[in-house]
């Protein structure tokens, strides 16, 4: 519409640039707050989906008589790895 009113007479070219740079003003912000929104509601439905995970009983239950763990030693060692982009 400003570019409208230009060619027809009743706004300067200065007019539309100064119209434009409003809007580009006004828009970043309201971006990212739509952006910071979007992260928001994405946040919930993770936290919800967390608490929701708590309240799974386990598949595989832990025996009895189980022996704890203990550390003995040892290594890890990658032989023949190898990696090209």
């Amino acid at each position: 519409m400003a570019a409208h009113d230009v060619c027809n007479g009743r706004m300067t070219p200065g007019d539309f640039i100064m119209i434009n740079a409003y809007f580009m003003q006004l828009a970043g912000p309201l971006f990212n707050m739509g952006t910071f929104m979007r992260e928001v509601q994405q946040t919930q439905i993770d936290v919800e989906d967390l608490f929701n995970m708590f309240n799974i009983e386990p598949k595989v239950k832990e025996s009895p008589n189980a022996v704890d763990f203990e550390y003995r030693g040892g290594a890890i060692e990658f032989k023949g790895v190898s990696f090209s982009h």
